[in-house]
């Protein structure tokens, strides 16, 4: 094998090289994989997500960062291949590339292109899987927030005294105003009597 692959370094045409080489822009240029092909529960491969939105989160956000290592790391070797071409590739990728009668060139710029696919590929995957933990994420941070509220309004409203209730609406600015003169007075009076 490492003969093969040394003929084919010593017989290849560097401007086919060069020629490829620029037809792969650097990492921070390549793109994302198309919407929704790759979804955050990819992390969960052959597992199911946990069902508790805290422990979920907690796994998603542990997941996000070991993918923003994994994407820099697969960054760099994108760009190792690009800028260093057939210095960044083994003899084995080098000899399994091409068929019986192609040139040192075509089976180098074969080899070399492979190579830049599946690294370009590695690096799409991460960042579309990145973009939609950050998404389930958010949507997760959400659905806790509304979890926390609504426990909140629960509890207040175990401690309404009667004759009063909490009322949740959407007004104009000018009515929500009058609202909240109404609600500061009904609680000063809710304070007077526990006071008593």
């Amino acid at each position: 094998m490492k003969e093969d692959a040394d003929a084919i370094r010593a017989g290849v045409g560097l401007e086919a090289i060069a020629e490829l080489l620029a037809e792969f822009p650097p990492s921070e240029q390549t793109g994302k994989r198309e919407p929704g092909q790759i979804i955050w529960n990819a992390l969960f491969v052959r597992k199911k997500p946990p069902t508790d939105p805290k422990k979920l989160r907690a796994k998603l956000a542990a997941g996000l960062k070991a993918q923003q290592r994994t994407l820099a790391e697969r960054c760099l070797r994108y760009d190792e291949i690009r800028t260093q071409g057939l210095e960044a590739i083994s003899d084995y990728d080098l000899t399994i590339q091409g068929f019986p009668g192609d040139t040192a060139t075509e089976r180098a710029v074969k080899a070399l292109r492979c190579a830049l696919w599946l690294a370009d590929s590695h690096v799409t995957y991460s960042r579309s899987l990145i973009e939609s933990l950050e998404e389930k994420l958010a949507s997760l941070d959400a659905e806790l927030e509304s979890t926390k509220k609504a426990a909140k309004v629960s509890k207040a409203a175990t401690e309404i005294p009667t004759g009063y209730e909490i009322v949740d609406v959407m007004l104009p600015a000018h009515q929500a105003f009058i609202v909240r003169k109404w609600a500061e007075a009904a609680q000063a009076k809710i304070n007077s009597k526990r006071k008593k």
